[in-house]
């Protein structure tokens, strides 16, 4: 029992600092997944299974984060951080989890009530702002260059994230549960207003993209009206919300203070580099700085803040984008399954799960975090996801379902 119950803590306490990107802290000089993955995978005697199932992905991260980080940012410790991020995710997948349907099931549960509880956090830090920023700085064992208002995370921008991953999540869930409708304007409207409070106007847009593609692809012709009516409610919720909630941070009053323009602007000029160097930086011996000393825009050291564009830009078309195929191949075989079987209510987790990476990797096209730069909730995603698969496409096993063990055989 007492083992049980250390397994259980130390399952939650690596899905929180996986989830919420903590490695080192004021609390941690060892870096996190050492100290609650390692003896989480030796207590559950998971590594008597010899079999291991993510060869190819583990090698695809190492050259790709080898080449993103450490030769064209000459940043080793970044190079070496996000692998170890990665390595114990796997792990943890494919020892602790391995074919336990039960395993996984709170596993996905744990990561999104973490989730869910960071939203609240940054509900309460409208309210309350000084206390939370104080809860905060404890959660996440950070003190320098706190943003506020956000959730368990130190920045703004790194709730985005999280944001994205919990609100297509929960959304896709009321519909391919067929839960009741009342159930589902709660969570439409409980979603808009996590959005509208966490001044995410990149996961407005995500959020907005998966949730037609899941309504257009479950109810088809129906999803023309069923669009209708959830266009007129957020407009309801946006417009009530914002009356009554002028002299709070949100959404609006963000894109009053940095209009959202200046993205389009960042990308073009990105895009004039590209040209410049069309190999890609690495091969022509620059680095970003070098590259962009004489853009206007650039001239401050910052980037385009489009992941994906960054990688193409730093390993050129042929190499970026090689690496990009490879990456998500597997995920694009998983998604046409998961499109093709919506109904199926076998699969349904998988759906939620697909629409929820589908949101955060959107949301990268606005920011420099994604799968590579140990992501937390994008990494967790694209494993979960690889994982299911297995259930279903590699084996396959999705009539052989063990209802007794809570495994497939």
């Amino acid at each position: 029992m007492f083992k049980k119950i250390v397994i259980a803590f130390l399952v939650i306490s690596y899905l929180y600092v996986l989830t919420f990107g903590i490695f080192l802290n004021n609390f941690f000089r060892i870096p996190t997944p050492f100290v609650f993955g390692l003896p989480l995978l030796i207590l559950s005697g998971t590594f008597k299974n010899p079999t291991f199932f993510y060869k190819r992905e583990i090698l695809l991260f190492i050259v790709a984060t080898f080449f993103a980080f450490a030769l064209v940012q000459s940043d080793f410790a970044a190079f070496v951080a996000n692998i170890i991020i990665v390595f114990f995710c796997v792990l943890y997948f494919n020892y602790f989890v391995n074919s336990s349907w039960y395993r996984y099931k709170i596993s996905v549960i744990v990561f999104y009530i973490w989730l869910g509880v960071s939203s609240v956090v940054m509900l309460l830090n409208h309210i309350f702002p000084s206390q939370i920023d104080a809860v905060r700085v404890f959660l996440t064992g950070y003190t320098p260059g706190f943003q506020s208002p956000s959730g368990i995370s130190q920045y703004i921008f790194t709730f985005g994230y999280q944001a994205a991953a919990f609100t297509s999540f929960v959304f896709t869930y009321g519909i391919i549960y067929y839960r009741p409708l009342i159930v589902k304007l709660l969570i439409l409207v409980s979603v808009l207003l996590i959005i509208y409070f966490g001044l995410q106007r990149s996961v407005l847009v995500t959020f907005g993209l998966s949730s037609v593609l899941l309504l257009v692809f479950f109810y088809r012709l129906k999803a023309v009206w069923i669009l209708s009516v959830v266009a007129l409610i957020g407009i309801l919720v946006f417009s009530t919300v914002t009356e009554k909630t002028k002299n709070y941070d949100n959404i609006f009053a963000k894109n009053e203070r940095n209009p959202s323009g200046g993205r389009s602007e960042l990308v073009a000029e990105n895009l004039k580099i590209l040209t410049e160097y069309p190999y890609g930086l690495i091969f022509h011996g620059k680095s970003w700085k070098e590259a962009s000393r004489n853009s206007p825009v650039f001239s401050s050291g910052i980037s385009s803040h489009n992941a994906y564009l960054m990688f193409v830009t730093y390993l050129g078309p042929f190499l970026g984008i090689g690496f990009l195929l490879a990456l998500y191949h597997k995920i694009w075989r998983i998604f046409k399954f998961t499109f093709a079987n919506l109904y199926d209510i076998r699969i349904a987790l998988l759906v939620c799960l697909s629409f929820s990476f589908l949101s955060v990797s959107l949301n990268s096209l606005s920011h420099n975090a994604w799968l590579l730069n140990g992501n937390g909730p994008t990494i967790f995603l694209y494993f979960a996801i690889l994982h299911f698969g297995r259930f279903f496409l590699e084996k396959p096993a999705i009539d052989h379902y063990d209802t007794k063990t809570s495994t497939y055989q």
